[in-house]
């Protein structure tokens, strides 16, 4: 029976991918200060804290097990987006770069009522959509499942 109360996860895989990558860029960084030269150490010193930082906000993603996607009868959240009821999102788009597709753009009806984070406010001041579903996220079984729980929910839609 369809209860209606869907939670799609993000892949394990890909997010252990990047903490390696941040392992990578971090250790990288601890030798460019090593170096004499203080242009080196100032980029050394950023890419440490940076990447130190990506790597902390990964292992959160990695280990707290919240969905990248819950789905309610009532609601959409995406990550750490806020609660979209039904009623208000009018659109879902297919977003492709050179074919592939990358994400489902979510057009809703009335963007100031909803706080953004701030790349949502650059992507809405460019024109763009504020709220999307990150495709490479998610399982190739998951993205079938959510396509059709959004044939189902939002009658106008560009998903195939």
């Amino acid at each position: 029976m369809d209860t209606g109360y869907y939670k799609f996860y993000e892949k394990k895989f890909k997010i252990l991918l990047l903490l390696f990558a941040c392992v990578v860029f971090c250790v990288t960084g601890y030798f460019m200060i090593k170096g004499t030269d203080p242009f080196y150490k100032l980029v050394g010193y950023a890419g440490i804290i940076f990447f130190g930082l990506c790597f902390i906000k990964g292992s959160l993603k990695l280990f707290r097990g919240k969905a990248y996607i819950e789905i309610t009868p009532t609601y959409i959240q995406i990550d750490n987006f806020e609660k979209l009821p039904w009623m208000d999102i009018v659109d879902v788009r297919v977003f492709s770069i050179h074919g592939t597709k990358s994400c489902w753009l979510l057009d809703i009806k009335d963007v100031s009522k909803y706080k953004l984070t701030f790349l949502q406010k650059i992507n809405s001041a460019a024109g763009f959509f504020p709220f999307y579903i990150t495709l490479s996220a998610i399982s190739d079984k998951d993205k079938e499942e959510l396509k059709r729980i959004l044939k189902e929910r939002i009658p106008q839609n560009n998903l195939d």
